[in-house]
């Protein structure tokens, strides 16, 4: 009986008969086939290993448009870095409220430039 391996419910399927011996490869060419398996393993390693080294070598490039929002997003995180003196914006346990006002404008900005992704801008 074989069980489904999502639901563990018993199937109606059964296993496939094992191949007649006149099916069974012989055994030189189940070496010959490994052979060849060993060899375009090594020849396929051998190109990932290259295509990984160029990828790695390349030197990124920042786009050539400035990034939306930038200027809000650094003022924000500047305040937090600034008033909230520690991790996350956080000072003694207490969201920094200062802050807000920066938040808000680089939502607004954030908002602006998803709309401007959906109509196609």
């Amino acid at each position: 009986m074989i069980y489904c391996c999502c639901c563990f419910r018993s199937t109606h399927l059964t296993l496939p008969p094992s191949l007649p011996p006149s099916l069974v490869p012989s055994l030189p060419l189940q070496e010959e086939w490994t052979k060849e398996l060993l060899e375009k393993e090594s020849r396929l390693s051998d190109y990932v290993a290259t295509a990984a080294a160029d990828f790695k070598a390349r030197k990124f490039v920042p786009p050539s448009r400035p990034i939306a929002c930038e200027d809000e997003g650094e003022q924000m995180v500047a305040c937090y870095r600034e008033k909230g003196g520690g991790e996350g914006g956080r000072e003694g346990g207490v969201v920094v409220k200062e802050c807000r006002g920066l938040v808000d404008i680089y939502e607004k900005c954030a908002r602006k430039v998803v709309q401007g992704l959906e109509v196609g801008q």
